[in-house]
């Protein structure tokens, strides 16, 4: 299927499911760096482990009914390889690495789609949980990004973004990716254990979807995803 068309489908059945099922969201967009430098084992291990964390958000009642899930891809040039859709409304089938690294761009263009789902949920009346921006990375941007260091911060400061900021690999530069999460601190992922990372993505949305916008919900432990 052409990739305009079924963005399209897509769209469509995501608004089709706010008239449907109107209960509270939680929008996630995780942005994942697909340049060169994660050819082989990385993307390999990702693909398989994010396509595991679509199954367990789909397998939890809680979860499914509240998690849209949207990913940009950045690699060589910026995509949204999904917009935002209930994780049984299919997952993204493959990963290809390739290119540069234009974090900056992608980051925009996550926040872009936060801002536009936002506008959809209160068009709608939806009630939404405070979106989530999962970043991904083993190295560092390759383009401008004081622009958008200072828009996310400025929704972080806000309480208005959670940021979930993850270097992969020795390479992966913390201070560059601190900036680029709005001052959020990241966490090194053990290896390239992105399948307990994933797990523990899956389990937080489950516990956050049994609650209710503004509470404070304590997280699960990520100690077994993140490198001692």
């Amino acid at each position: 299927m052409d990739t305009a068309l079924q963005a399209s489908l897509m769209a469509k059945l995501v608004e089709l499911s706010l008239s449907v099922s109107p209960g509270t969201r939680l929008p996630v967009v995780v942005v994942i760096d697909t340049s060169g430098s994660m050819s082989g084992a990385p993307i390999a291990e990702l693909g398989e482990a994010l396509a595991q964390f679509f199954t367990a958000v789909d397998a939890d009642d809680d979860a499914r009914d509240a998690c849209e899930i949207a990913i940009v891809e950045v690699g060589g040039d910026v995509r949204v390889a999904r917009p935002f859709a209930r994780a049984c409304d299919g997952a993204v089938t493959s990963l290809d690495a390739d290119g540069q690294t234009p974090m900056g761009e992608g980051v925009m263009v996550a926040v872009d789609l936060i801002e536009e789902r936002k506008r959809q949920y209160s068009a709608s009346g939806t009630r939404y949980f405070q979106p989530w921006l999962v970043i991904l990375t083993d190295g560092q941007p390759t383009d401008e990004t004081a622009a958008v260091e200072k828009r996310v911060a400025e929704l972080v400061g806000a309480k208005k973004l959670t940021v979930f900021p993850v270097a992969v690999g020795p390479d992966a530069d913390l201070a560059r990716l601190r900036k680029l999460a709005g001052g959020t601190p990241p966490a090194r992922l053990a290896g390239l254990d992105f399948q307990s990372f994933f797990r523990w993505l899956s389990a937080s949305v489950s516990v956050v979807a049994q609650s209710s916008p503004g509470d404070r919900v304590p997280m699960p432990s990520p100690f077994e995803w993140i490198e001692s």
